[in-house]
């Protein structure tokens, strides 16, 4: 009966979007009918069709990309602290590989293992690379290298963040992890929120926005609008 109801429906939402479509379109293409003829009319349109493209739009953030030691023991590790779950998972060697040569620009790459993991929030991309570089490597550059972390005066992504409610209990949390706090939790325009760094070393961020997080989830690309054409407005001048 469900199944009925619903292919009424989207049969009447298909014949008003046909008739829409004919009330706004008809009499224009009637004229061009009549300027060019039947054939050129028709091949007029088969050149149209080969040619459309549906407008470009953005579907919204889909994932940042985290690259870890232990793929399978961050796949445990972000599991257990935002219940993410793995669901998939690849492993790019050989020819496959040397493409990517131009992306990943690590020499004498052998192999790199990745899978998304999705949370109700969104997704990360796990990448493990062998080899991956060594914080206490015997090399000094490479120690170096692998010791570097981000640079926030510098153009580049810094951190991710976890948008989450009763900052109190992930504090315990992370704190029963062994892990340590970048700075102390902080409280700024209605917003409490923490620096903490993944077993690998990954800036995470944990903002809890209270009641403004339902209004941002909700609302925020009216109110961005909004702000766009007035009090924010220079920002968007050239």
């Amino acid at each position: 009966m469900k199944h009925s109801k619903l292919a009424k429906a989207s049969a009447v939402a298909f014949g008003v979007a046909a008739a829409a479509h004919v009330a706004y379109h008809g009499p224009k293409d009637y004229r061009r009918f009549k300027e060019l003829g039947k054939a050129e009319f028709i091949a007029e349109q088969r050149r149209n069709l080969r040619n459309w493209r549906p407008l470009a739009r953005s579907y919204g953030f889909a994932h940042a990309g985290v690259t870890v030691r232990d793929f399978d023991a961050s796949v445990q590790w972000y599991n257990r602290m935002f219940s993410m779950k793995l669901i998939n998972y690849m492993e790019i060697t050989g020819d496959e590989l040397a493409q990517l040569d131009g992306l990943y620009h690590v020499p004498g790459l052998t192999a790199v293992k990745l899978g998304f993991m999705v949370g109700p929030f969104g997704m990360i991309e796990l990448f493990q690379f062998d080899p991956a570089l060594d914080p206490q490597s015997p090399d000094p550059a490479e120690a170096a290298q692998a010791s570097e972390r981000e640079t926030w005066n510098r153009p580049g992504y810094t951190h991710i963040c976890f948008n989450v409610h009763d900052l109190p209990t992930w504090l315990d949390k992370i704190r029963g992890e062994g892990l340590e706090f970048v700075i102390e939790p902080q409280h700024s325009a209605g917003t409490d929120w923490v620096f903490f760094r993944d077993p690998d070393g990954n800036l995470i961020e944990l903002m809890d926005m209270h009641i403004t997080r339902l209004a941002v989830q909700h609302i925020g690309s009216l109110v961005g609008e909004i702000l766009k054409h007035t009090a924010l407005k220079s920002h968007y001048r050239p």
